[in-house]
């Protein structure tokens, strides 16, 4: 509520509409050999799909739900969103 209007019907008509689907972008996500880690808010719901999506395509992404939070889990949740960084950034040191 505090964007204004004219910003966000510039974004959506220039940025948002003009970009392909990230279900589009299947194939070169099957392809990806990073470590991946996916961190989404419980209550995040238009994001909850878009991470399990990207979560069974990106080969060995890690998804990690955190409960009882929105999109911003980093500010409503930082140490649940520290647990699984730090947890993430150990393996991915380790491999």
């Amino acid at each position: 509520m505090t964007h204004r209007a004219r910003g966000l019907a510039h974004t959506a008509r220039e940025v948002l509409a003009k970009r392909p689907t990230l279900y589009s972008l299947a194939p070169p996500l099957r392809e990806l050999s990073v470590p991946t880690l996916l961190i989404v808010g419980q209550h995040d719901e238009p994001c909850v799909q878009v991470h399990r999506f990207l979560a069974d395509t990106i080969p060995g992404a890690r998804h990690v739900l955190v409960p009882g939070v929105g999109h911003l889990t980093n500010l409503e949740a930082p140490d649940a969103f520290n647990r699984a960084v730090t947890a993430f950034l150990r393996e991915s040191a380790t491999t």
